[in-house]
């Protein structure tokens, strides 16, 4: 982490967690709920090759999402990806597609070093 990045983090989850205090006052809802769908979406022309439609849902409680969660996955990506603006995308990684081929590299590497 860059020089003066520690303390400027610090005081941004200062600030949210101070804001989540106050929107959860304001009736907001305790819990942030994210959503997402994979597959065939296509009903009536099933792909054969991949008939599966899944929904699926995260639901966190807001302080341990702000506390816990959002400040770990911010340092996962700047550990691995020198930033936290990467959108871990399913498919990508999936397809060892840029930025993720460094998964797959970093298995060969593994592999061969056993051989």
């Amino acid at each position: 982490m860059a020089p003066g990045a520690a303390g400027a983090l610090s005081a941004n989850l200062a600030w949210a967690r101070k804001y989540t205090m106050q929107r959860r006052d304001q009736g907001y809802s305790e819990f942030i709920i994210f959503a997402d769908e994979s597959g065939d979406t296509e009903i009536r022309n099933i792909d054969s090759k991949y008939p599966v439609f899944l929904l699926n849902f995260c639901i966190f409680h807001r302080e341990e999402y702000v506390n816990k969660v959002e400040p770990e996955l911010r340092a996962f990506k700047i550990e691995h990806f020198g930033h936290d603006q990467i959108v871990l995308h399913w498919n990508r990684i999936r397809l060892h597609l840029p930025p993720f081929d460094l998964v797959e590299t970093h298995r060969n590497r593994l592999t061969s070093s056993w051989a």
